[in-house]
C-alpha cells in the first residue's frame, strides 16, 4: 500500500486550489482569517444599507414610501401635547429660545 491508496475520493487533489488556499490561511496567526471574513461581510453589509438609505431618501422620496413618512411626522406633530413638549425641552437652565 503506497501513499496513493491512503488517498480517497473525497480527499482534495495535492495542487488543488482549495488546498493552495488553506495552506495559505495557515500561515496567518490564529483568528485572522476570521476577522478578515467578518470584516468583509461588515464592509459588505455596510455598502448595501447605505445604497438602500441613499435611494429610499434620494430616489423615493416622492413615492408611497416618502409620502408615508411625511404624513406619519405630519400626525405626530399635531398629536403633541403641552407636556410632552415640557418634558423634551430639556432642563430649566437649557431652554432653547422660542421663536
Amino acid at each position: 500500500m503506497t501513499a496513493a491508496a491512503a488517498h480517497g475520493p473525497l480527499d482534495p487533489a495535492p495542487g488543488d486550489r482549495e488546498t493552495t488556499l488553506a495552506r495559505r490561511w495557515r500561515r496567518l496567526r490564529d483568528g485572522l482569517p476570521s476577522a478578515l471574513y467578518l470584516l468583509g461581510w461588515a464592509l459588505v453589509l455596510l455598502v448595501a444599507l447605505v445604497a438602500l438609505g441613499w435611494l429610499l431618501s434620494k430616489v423615493g422620496h416622492d413615492d408611497g414610501i416618502g409620502r408615508a413618512d411625511s404624513g406619519l411626522s405630519r400626525w405626530l406633530a399635531g398629536e403633541r401635547t403641552a407636556d410632552l413638549n415640557i418634558l423634551t425641552s430639556g432642563p430649566p437652565g437649557c431652554r432653547r429660545p422660542s421663536r
